[in-house]
């Protein structure tokens, strides 16, 4: 899992979105139970990624303004 950070850190943000449906799509079509745990822990590691980019972004002044 750790290779998997270090991989997901290193992605630009399109990529994330990319990966975070490819790896919802494997999770809910996986055959075992092991498995579908593993891609939807992959799924969540990559969710909170996206999450705190969009929050620096925001932080950065970039958020919506309303």
């Amino acid at each position: 899992m750790k290779n998997f950070e270090n991989k997901i850190r290193k992605m630009k943000f399109s990529d994330l979105e990319k990966l975070q449906l490819e790896v919802r799509t494997k999770a809910r079509r996986a055959r075992s139970k092991e498995k579908e745990r593993e891609y939807r822990n992959q799924f969540y590691m990559v969710t909170e990624e996206i999450d705190r980019r969009w929050t620096e972004w925001e932080k950065a002044g970039h958020g919506f303004q309303g």
